[in-house]
């Protein structure tokens, strides 16, 4: 499996993929560097809700990366002073709402980048389809895609919300390649997690670990 550390350009991929027609992207740490927005946000909640994980905050970023909010709620339960009435709705709807409100005060460019951009508008003039499958809520992605400015280049957005199962199950990317029509040699994958590689890897499609945001 191939290791960019710089953002793609077209020209490098197509060699990778001479019968290159989609490429998929994962979201946070992948397409957008936003995890460490939604690590900020959980060390806030943590805070103020005066819980205690089992290693120091700033490792949070790496150590919940590729997780849907859900699978953090249940991890957190074992963390100390995490209160037992706190449901995973309850859990979601609150860092949901934190994130909303950070977004728009943190600089554009320090999590969406202008290369990222260029290689997008390269894609669309060469016909490539595009495709956002990400395990963050409907809610959250819609207002990065917004304040991005992004719509305009995807072809399909799959979220949490979109499928059955989230990643390391390979559901969200195969309802990705059924919808836009793409077989596995058609396709190129960007991911930065583990728990998004084993998704990835399973569609039998050309993954690359995404490490340009590291």
């Amino acid at each position: 499996m191939e290791v960019f550390t710089q953002f793609p350009t077209l020209s490098a991929l197509k060699p990778l993929q001479p019968s290159l027609r989609g490429v998929l992207f994962d979201m946070d740490g992948t397409l957008l560097q936003t995890e460490e927005l939604h690590a900020d946000v959980l060390r806030e909640m943590a805070i103020d809700y005066k819980i205690s994980p089992p290693f120091p905050p700033q490792e949070l970023q790496e150590r919940l990366k590729g997780m849907a909010d859900a699978q953090v709620w249940k991890m957190a339960q074992d963390w100390k002073g995490f209160p037992s009435q706190l449901s995973v709705e309850d859990f979601i709807h609150d860092k949901n709402n934190r994130l909303i409100q950070l977004i728009p005060k943190v600089p554009l460019s320090s999590w969406c980048s202008e290369k990222m951009i260029h290689f997008l508008k390269e894609a669309k003039k060469e016909d490539i389809l595009l495709a956002i499958v990400t395990s963050s809520e409907r809610v959250i992605t819609d207002q990065l895609i917004k304040h991005g400015d992004l719509k305009k280049y995807f072809d399909l957005i799959i979220t949490l919300q979109d499928v059955v199962l989230p990643k390391p199950n390979p559901g969200p990317y195969l309802k990705a390649m059924q919808l836009l029509n793409l077989g596995p040699r058609d396709t190129l994958i960007f991911e930065d997690s583990i728990t998004g590689m084993t998704a990835a890897k399973a569609t039998g499609a050309r993954v690359i670990e995404a490490k340009w945001w590291d």
